[in-house]
């Protein structure tokens, strides 16, 4: 029986992480989440839904889209395309 060689991305970016990457990581973060909910509810309103259901969405997909990809340097952009 063959073995499988898959190991997690973030297996290996684990070990380079350190305080100041996390620093980094954190503050983008924040930035990001604030830009981005003006944008989810304005997301609501234009699918015709509330703006309650487009924050809700976009709390869904920051979650979903980064276990999705787990790869340095690729994400969603706010414009809604990875």
């Amino acid at each position: 029986m063959k073995t499988l060689d898959f190991r997690p991305k973030l297996v290996s970016a684990i070990k380079n992480y350190n305080k100041q990457t996390f620093m980094a990581d954190l503050m983008a973060g924040l930035i990001v989440g604030i830009v981005a909910l003006p944008l989810a509810i304005a997301f609501g309103i234009a699918s015709g839904v509330s703006p309650e259901k487009g924050i809700i969405t976009a709390i869904v997909a920051g979650f979903a889209i980064p276990e999705a990809l787990l790869e340095p340097g690729v994400g969603a952009g706010l414009t809604g395309s990875p």
